[in-house]
């Protein structure tokens, strides 16, 4: 357990963020432990998260000194945060994670977050699993429809995607981040090392 490398996730018992926690903890070969990190850790999904096996700690994205705690160590951060709190992209980028976040995470792995449309995705999944793999678009007002623990939350994510496009790209150069880390991936060459494991019907 000491020699596994800490990834830290934001936003760890939301849907997106537990679910990562779920995976690196459903793998206990792959070399990586997960740090939940939650603004209440007295909560349902973050004693659920513990009992897993995860380490959790609390954490604000907004609390300076609490990322600095909470990012320590880590070999890897992944952060979600809370548009939908305040509906304000200004307040996205200035504050929290956007602001402080790389300054105190260690090293960091993965994707390089390229601009990706999902048609282009689809095509990059059809090539790599040699199997077709087709986008459907759907609209963020149908997965608030769904009804699912979270719908309202994807909904409410990708309107966030859809009509601030430009302040959402425009803020992530892709430049800027393969030179902090040239050990990032471009998503056809994480494709072409993860599709093994990516199951087939």
């Amino acid at each position: 357990m000491a020699d596994k490398k800490i990834i830290a996730v934001v936003g760890a018992t939301g849907a997106q963020g537990s679910g990562l926690v779920r995976a690196i903890l459903s793998d206990p070969s792959g070399g990586f432990v997960a740090r939940a990190l939650t603004r209440d850790v007295n909560s349902d999904k973050a004693k659920e998260l513990s009992k897993l096996g995860a380490e959790v700690v609390a954490a604000d994205v907004y609390d300076e000194e609490s990322l600095k705690l909470a990012f320590k160590g880590a070999y890897g951060v992944y952060c979600v945060t809370f548009f939908w709190a305040h509906f304000s992209p200004e307040k996205e980028m200035a504050d929290g994670i956007f602001k402080k976040g790389r300054e105190y995470a260690g090293k960091t792995v993965g994707i390089a977050g390229e601009h990706l449309t999902g048609a282009r995705m689809a095509a990059s999944f059809t090539a790599a699993l040699g199997q077709e793999v087709r986008y459907k678009e759907v609209s963020p007002e149908v997965y608030r429809s769904f009804g699912f623990p979270g719908a309202e939350d994807l909904g409410n994510m990708f309107q966030f995607k859809r009509d601030f496009e430009q302040v959402f790209c425009g803020a992530r150069n892709l430049e800027v981040a393969r030179a902090l880390n040239p050990a990032l991936q471009t998503f056809d060459k994480w494709l072409a090392r993860n599709k093994s494991r990516i199951p087939l019907e």
